[in-house]
């Protein structure tokens, strides 16, 4: 199967995000790396890691090409401004859930998707379609290949008169059978490495600003273990997409007019309810999807790795008690957080003095901290690996 053209550039994105953030230990001039060159890692070892890191973009690349059976072609006819057009015209009826893969996105879709007023796809990821026609195909055989039945939240309908549509077209058409439409989108690290956070944020706040947001998320050590088991997920890269989901979510309900955030742990028949007002929907109903015999604890014995989680656990649940105090909070306190706790005189020099400053934290801006602190201490130790095992 041949590459597509955004195939092709999503892949060399990706590879290049890597090697720059390995950049700054690269040029590292104050650390003896090799005896052969102090400060400067051996080209070989350069070949070495960058060769890693592109044969994991181009797995990467390679099985989200086989959720499809063809080739997409371009559509011809695609024009930006009327996709934007578009989705802004439907943005006040658009619904989206969001959450990290293992949080419960699918449950909570089926619930709004029980609703005869809702249609709501699950993983169309609208995000990374592009102008690409077919999407009803696509999105179908996505569904297909993972065997799953056909219904509301696996099945893309014919609602586009003439046949082949870009992904707006025919959720624009689907909002003219529904009163309400929308995606559920279920994140992994491998969803920030086709995306960036940025640009995740400005793709929404284009189209969907005035759309209605819910986020889910359920204890960080259930949601990891699953996610590894599951999906066969490095651990490392499973905490560093977890945190990632985090920091979206901070900066997601700090912007947007319209999000909810609820906790997986939580859910019962009336947060399903108390969810459906946030729609304005009833969803009395829909509590009798909720099966407990779907719902499993894991322990850290349950997966051979599960050590590799236990140095971060408490640092873990200090960031998943902060997003639990932010249900409580008045929204209009998502303002105070701007600061770090420091302020830098230079901005164009990035190791630059900085000066503490007096800031007021709320837990949303703890959130945020604690999984920036938290990515960065993993790739430190990641980092510390690597210089070990080039001295040895």
């Amino acid at each position: 199967m041949s590459t597509t053209p955004i195939m092709q550039k999503i892949a060399t994105i990706g590879r290049l995000v890597r090697h720059l953030s390995l950049l700054p230990i690269i040029h590292d001039q104050t650390r003896p790396l090799t005896p052969e060159s102090p400060g400067i890692i051996s080209p070989d070892v350069i070949a070495q890691i960058t060769g890693a890191l592109s044969d994991k973009i181009e797995t990467m690349t390679a099985k989200l090409e086989g959720m499809s059976a063809h080739e997409a072609e371009p559509s011809p006819g695609h024009s930006l401004s009327d996709e934007i057009a578009a989705c802004r015209q439907i943005a006040e009826r658009c619904i989206f859930i969001l959450g990290h893969a293992r949080s419960g996105t699918t449950i909570l879709a089926e619930c709004l998707n029980a609703h005869p007023d809702v249609y709501m796809t699950t993983e169309a990821n609208f995000y990374l379609r592009g102008p690409q026609a077919d999407f009803r195909e696509q999105y179908n055989l996505q569904h297909a290949h993972a065997d799953n039945q056909i219904s509301k939240s696996s099945y893309a309908p014919a609602f586009v008169p003439h046949g082949s549509s870009l992904w707006w077209e025919w959720l624009e058409s689907a909002a003219s059978h529904y009163s309400i439409v929308g995606d559920k989108m279920a994140f992994s690290d491998v969803h920030f490495d086709l995306c960036s956070e940025a640009d995740f944020l400005s793709f929404f706040e284009a189209r969907f600003y005035q759309a209605r947001y819910l986020f889910t998320f359920r204890d960080p050590v259930q949601t990891l273990i699953s996610t590894i088991k599951l999906l066969d997920k490095d651990p490392i890269r499973a905490i560093h997409g977890w945190l990632s989901m985090v920091k979206l979510w901070a900066d997601f309900i700090r912007i947007f007019p319209h999000t909810k955030t609820v906790i997986l742990d939580n859910i019962g028949a009336q947060e399903i309810v108390e969810i459906g007002h946030f729609f304005n929907l009833d969803t009395s109903m829909s509590g009798a999807l909720l099966d407990p015999r779907e719902q499993r604890s894991h322990a850290p014995g349950d997966l051979e790795k599960g050590h590799v989680l236990e140095p971060c656990r408490d640092r873990l649940q200090s960031i998943f008690e902060a997003i639990k105090a932010t249900l409580t909070m008045n929204p209009v306190l998502f303002q105070a957080d701007q600061k770090m706790g420091h302020v830098r005189l230079t901005d164009d020099q990035p190791n630059a003095k900085r000066f503490p400053i007096a800031v007021v934290e709320t837990p949303v801006g703890k959130a945020w901290r604690l999984a920036d602190e938290l990515e960065k201490s993993l790739r430190d130790a990641q980092m510390t690996v690597i210089r070990a095992k080039m001295r040895g």
